[in-house]
Formats: C-alpha cells, sequence, structure tokens
C-alpha cells in the first residue's frame, strides 16, 4: 500500500491519503481521505514570517472571491429551479461573508499572530461564533452556524478543495 502525505498547514494530524488495490469484487477503488471538521484542528498553529503575511493576505482575499462566487452561483441556480426567496439565503451568506471581511479581523489577525491563513479563519471564526451565541436573539444565534460553514468553504478554498461537497 502506498502511503501519500499531503501538508499539514494548520492542522492538527498528519493527513494522509492511501492507494490501494481492491481486494473483493464491487469494493471501490481509489485514494481515500479522512477528514474531520477543519475550523476544530486543535494542534499548534504553524508559524509565518513577517515577509509572508502579503502571501497569506493574498491567499485569503482568493478564497473570499471564490467562495463569493459559488454563492452567487448558488444563489443562481436555486433562483431558477426554486424560487428568488430560497435563493437570497445564500445571498445573505454572501453579505456576511463581505461584513466579516470588512471588519479588518482577518487581516489584524494574520498580522498580529503570524499564522497561517487556516489558522487566522479558525480563530476569528470561533471569536464571531462566541458573540453571536451570546445574543439573546434566536436569530442571531442561528447565524453562528451559517458563519461557520462560512468559515469552512474559506479553509477548504485555502487547501485547494473548490467543490462545496
Amino acid at each position: 500500500m502506498d502511503l501519500l502525505r499531503e501538508p499539514t498547514i494548520g492542522r492538527d494530524q498528519l493527513e494522509v491519503g492511501l492507494m490501494g488495490r481492491g481486494i473483493a469484487p464491487g469494493l471501490g477503488m481509489g485514494p481515500a481521505w479522512v477528514v474531520g471538521d477543519v475550523l476544530n484542528c486543535s494542534g499548534p498553529p504553524e508559524a509565518i514570517g513577517p515577509d509572508d503575511v502579503e502571501h497569506q493576505l493574498a491567499r485569503l482575499k482568493q478564497s473570499f472571491e471564490d467562495t463569493l462566487t459559488e454563492l452567487e452561483r448558488s444563489a443562481l441556480r436555486v433562483e431558477f429551479e426554486f424560487d428568488a426567496e430560497l435563493a437570497g439565503i445564500f445571498r445573505a451568506h454572501g453579505m456576511m461573508l463581505r461584513e466579516l471581511f470588512a471588519s479588518g479581523d482577518f487581516e489584524r489577525e494574520l498580522r498580529t499572530s503570524l499564522s497561517t491563513a487556516e489558522t487566522a479563519v479558525r480563530r476569528v471564526l470561533h471569536r464571531w461564533q462566541q458573540k453571536l451565541e451570546a445574543l439573546e436573539n434566536p436569530t442571531f444565534r442561528e447565524r453562528a452556524d451559517d458563519l461557520l460553514d462560512l468559515g469552512r468553504n474559506l479553509i477548504r478554498r485555502l487547501g485547494g478543495v473548490e467543490d462545496w461537497a
């Protein structure tokens, strides 16, 4: 069996892909990935140098733009197949993401912690989650889950995964 090791930037455990051969008829063959919640990695964050901050910010901005594009595509698809009200959910998520980026929290976190973009997203999203969950209004508390989903998509995109699956 061949082991394919992937980089562990911002992850608490080594990510390993396994390649092998089928052992019985009807069993699928191919690469396997066992993945946990990308927002709940608990290992030490990978440090970056001050010279790498701009690169990390550029990666984060690209992830942000790609996520916004996918949200709008999803909204258009849902609007066409179902209705505009349901599509509004995706547009509301886009607005949440824009607000989060406009806050400057990601850039501040990157510059002060000198950690990777993935780590900055985790830290910022957990802080925002705590703020939303502390509010008395149940509608705002429910938005915390939406915010975490957006963060997962950002982190997956930072890692090179482009689909929402």
